[in-house]
Formats: C-alpha cells, structure tokens, sequence
C-alpha cells in the first residue's frame, strides 16, 4: 500500500488520527514533526529560532523525501503544503486533507505555545489558514470534514475511503 499522508490546518487533529488509523490498519507511523526533531537534534521551535521559517521548511522537505514511500501513515505538519516539492512528495501517496474550520482550531489550540506560527495574532493565524486552504483542498486525494466528529468517527471514514 502506498504511504499515506495526513494533511490539514494546525489542530485539524492529523496525530491523533494517524495514531488510531495506524493501529485500526496495522501500518506504522511517522509523525514527521518528531522525525525532524530527533534528526536535527532539536525542537521545531528552536529550528525556528536559530533558522527561521525557510530553514524549518528546508529540513521538512529533506527528511519528507527521506521517508518510505510504501506502508506508512505520515502526520504531517500544517505547512508542509506550502511547498510545491513537498507536494510532488505527497502526491506519490495517497493524501487525505482532515478539514477543520477555523473556529475549530481556535478552540482546539487556544492554549497552545509549542507551535511557531500559532503564537501570532489572530489575524495573521487567520491569513496563514485561509493561504492554505486551497493548498490543502488541491492536495487531496480524500478529504474528511473533521468538525464535530470524534476522532474514531473520523478514522472510521477514511478507512472507509481508502477501501
């Protein structure tokens, strides 16, 4: 089976679900935050402080294409649709954007301070989701609505889409 890879907006709940569907499936997972971390030897936010956003993104497009190209669950991060190679990556799988609405994510992370990028204000979080939106959309081979759906329901669907 060709890797598959899980997309969507900060909160949309991408590790959640890939830790479920990998075990429903019996497929490993590769949460790629943690893959990148372990292997550069720091957190994403200390990456993105000494290398800014650009360095953060360069490394995530080395250790993507690092990664199995068959038997996997990939939880990838919120901005790894940002770049057109990381696309070209993904599109080898099968890509199942997790839809979240905005208001969701605020809920979700209101209290969140690992995440880079969700430290700006609101405004700015809501230009970044509304960029990647049709990113996100393009991308996907499957696409979940994840807003009031328990995380089984969710995992429940997509293994229903993925046959």
């Amino acid at each position: 089976m060709k890797t598959i890879y899980l997309i969507g907006f900060m909160g949309a709940g991408k590790s959640t679900i890939a830790s479920l569907l990998g075990k429903q499936m019996g497929l490993p997972v590769i949460e790629l935050d943690d893959y990148i971390e372990k292997a550069e030897g720091m957190s994403i936010p200390d990456i993105f402080a000494a290398r800014g956003e650009t360095g953060f993104r360069d490394a995530e497009t080395e250790h993507l294409a690092s990664l199995p190209a068959e038997g996997y669950i990939v939880s990838t991060g919120g901005g790894v649709v940002t770049r057109q190679a990381n696309r070209d990556i993904m599109d080898k799988g099968v890509v199942v954007f997790l839809n979240v609405s905005f208001e969701t994510v605020t809920q979700r992370l209101q209290d969140d301070q690992q995440r880079p990028l969700w430290r700006a204000d609101s405004s700015d979080k809501y230009k970044i989701f509304l960029e990647r939106q049709p990113l996100y959309q393009q991308m996907a081979h499957i696409t979940i609505a994840v807003d009031d759906q328990t995380p089984s329901e969710i995992v429940e669907l997509v293994a229903a889409r993925l046959g």
